[in-house]
């Protein structure tokens, strides 16, 4: 069955079943209406043909008595198929009849005509319905049954008997037309696009032409059979009735299988997936796509060669060709007051706009040149040369950010690397120290083994001091030294520093003087690192100052600063700039004769930045100063 129903022999016949299937349906469901209305189950069948002749026999009635006033005909005519009447005038005589009204004892219908003035067709009118004037004729008639002819009469007789008698079998007939048509149908859906060969999906013929073109030839078809009839003069007469039905039977059959074409291939195309690639509008629509398409790239194409052009000229011939072109416009509409109002709304934004651009511009580089690397100009809402400004700042932002996150990565890798360079290096130097104070200590008769060992020991102890001064300047300059602040008092320090160092002061021939106020003097500090701080620049005061001169060590609250100073006269000409000095392993004797690394003051600047403070150095002549500055605390 799927084999035949996929061949052309079997899609035509589960085609045409489907079609006169359902033409029958439709025809069975008007035949139920027709027999609900007419009271098919409620009146004989007599009475339903009495009925349903009556327009038929006043129609024959008003033709006859019409031929009667515009015509000498006999009293006597031909009978008129199985209809038989006869015309009445006013004193009751027959006035005209058909042949066998002679033999009619019972009339069925009766109508009254009356005519005014000259025969008009229009002038008569039933007297059941209006009152009358004038002469009036009784026009009587009947039907002959049994039926003499084949006429209308005859055909509307037949038809009543056909659909009296099916009037309960026809709900039979329509399930089985609609089992038949639903099957039918579904099947032949089944095997559209389909064909003996292969079960791939194919397109027939039907489905190359345009879907949209086959249903406008298809709606302009059925429109024109139903305005036909019409136009030829069909519903004008009775006596067309033959050929209406006829007529209605062929186009319904047409236009039926008009329909079920069009359901056929809507479905194959769906199935094949062409329905709306298959069309005219479809390729107009995609004709216009690209129509637009083309236009709006060409449009975008000029649109980015004008704004290249304009980010192209500078800033201040923008600003100047603007300005020309306001005063052109000026010049051709100062007369308009809506030019003006226009301009005004127009600049006035544009004003703001560009105001708004410069502010952020100036914002984004005021923290930038604070040091705020982390911040970023908002790009997105500028426009032209502010835009590409904001972005400059942003590419220097990172490359910044970049350049200083680079720095203190190779900042903590060299730390890491001193401090576990040193400590490889301290492990063996211990041992080294260890064994040279055991060899000084041995009982030997040679006095230069002993003299050899204290050097050994001594300078040992210098390198070890070296690397453990090179560890703490690496920690402290890259953030890495751990610092505990707590509010202290500054004067202790000075206190504490003349009481260590009066001894080495003593012994460098060195006159120490302080100077420092009753009250206190309270600073946010660690006291271990403040006190390095305080042991680096005393030991560099007594290796370095001129003796015989007096040091002079001193603190003082200045605007909310506590300023501790250090003044010493040098013993070695400073040639030198104080940034030069702070760097690390610079030493103020050139000669190197005096011990040190040239570390103390870059450890001790470090340390007091670290909390909060600075150190910084001034020399004038042989003067040498040395000032630290922290914060004062209110407590």
């Amino acid at each position: 069955m799927k084999k035949f129903s996929r061949s052309i022999v079997g899609k035509t016949t589960l085609f045409l079943i489907s079609l006169f299937s359902t033409l029958l349906l439709l025809g069975s469901f008007l035949a139920m209406f027709i027999l609900f209305e007419a009271d098919f189950y409620s009146k004989k069948e007599d009475q339903l043909f009495y009925f349903a002749a009556e327009e038929f026999v006043y129609r024959d009635s008003f033709d006859e008595f019409g031929l009667y006033l515009s015509s000498s005909n006999s009293e006597k005519v031909e009978d008129n198929g199985n209809f038989v009447f006869e015309i009445v005038d006013v004193d009751g005589n027959v006035v005209k009849r058909s042949r066998s009204a002679e033999v009619v004892e019972d009339w069925q219908y009766e109508y009254y005509f009356y005519e005014n003035g000259e025969y008009d067709y229009d002038g008569f009118r039933n007297l059941e319905d209006k009152e009358f004037t004038g002469d009036y004729y009784i026009i009587k008639s009947t039907i002959i049954n049994p039926f003499q002819t084949n006429d209308k009469y005859s055909f509307l007789a037949n038809s009543i008997n056909l659909l009296y008698r099916l009037r309960y079998n026809i709900y039979l007939l329509a399930l089985i037309l609609l089992v038949v048509d639903v099957y039918s149908f579904v099947s032949l859906i089944s095997a559209i696009g389909y064909n003996n060969e292969n079960d791939k999906l194919h397109s027939g013929l039907l489905n190359k032409v345009p879907f949209d073109l086959l249903l406008v030839i298809s709606a302009l078809i059925i429109f024109v059979s139903f305005l036909i009839p019409d136009y030829v003069g069909l519903f004008s007469g009775i006596e067309h009735l033959g050929v209406l039905i006829i007529y209605v039977i062929v186009f319904s059959i047409v236009d039926l299988a008009i329909i079920m074409g069009l359901i056929t291939t809507f479905i194959s195309r769906l199935k094949t997936k062409t329905l709306i690639k298959n069309t005219i509008t479809y390729q107009i629509v995609m004709l216009l796509k690209k129509i637009l398409l083309f236009g709006l790239k060409l449009i975008k194409t000029i649109t980015a060669g004008a704004i290249n052009l304009i980010i192209a000229i500078p800033i201040v011939w923008k600003a100047v060709v603007a300005t020309m072109f306001i005063l052109f416009l000026d010049f051709l509409f100062h007369n308009f007051l809506a030019y003006h109002f226009i301009k005004f709304i127009v600049l006035l934004p544009l004003v703001v706009y560009l105001a708004i651009n410069m502010k952020q511009l100036k914002d984004g580089a005021e923290r930038l040149a604070n040091g705020d690397l982390s911040n970023k100009i908002a790009t997105k809402h500028l426009i032209l040369d502010f835009k590409k400004h904001g972005e400059n700042l942003n590419q220097v932002s990172k490359g910044m950010s970049i350049a200083v996150e680079d720095r203190l990565k190779s900042e903590r890798m060299k730390t890491e690397l001193i401090t576990n360079v040193s400590h490889d290096i301290k492990t063996p130097l211990t041992s080294i120290i260890n064994y040279a104070s055991l060899i000084g200590e041995e009982d030997t008769e040679n006095q230069k083994i002993k003299e050899y060992s204290e050097v050994l020991v001594r300078q040992s102890e210098r390198l070890k001091r070296l690397i453990e001064d090179l560890v703490e300047v690496s920690k402290a300059s890259t953030g890495n030294l751990e610092v505990n602040l707590s509010p202290c008092d500054a004067n202790v320090f000075l206190t504490q520093a003349s009481g260590e160092y009066a001894e080495k002061l003593e012994n460098s021939r060195l006159t120490l003087i302080t100077k420092q106020p009753d009250e206190e003097i309270r600073i946010m500090a660690d006291g271990r690192r403040m006190w390095r701080i305080f042991d680096n620049l005393m030991n560099n005061i007594c290796k370095y100052a001129q003796p015989e001169t007096r040091v002079y060590l001193s603190i003082e609250n200045n605007d909310d600063q506590a300023v501790i100073t250090f003044k010493n006269t040098s013993k070695e000409q400073l040639d030198i700039s104080e940034e030069e000095l702070m760097e690390r392993f610079t030493r103020g004797d050139h000669s190197r004769n005096t011990e040190g690394n040239g570390l103390g003051l870059s450890i001790a600047k470090s340390l007091a930045e670290l909390q909060n403070g600075s150190l910084k150095l001034e020399i004038d002549g042989d003067l040498f100063k040395a000032i630290l500055s922290f914060p004062v605390i209110q407590f």
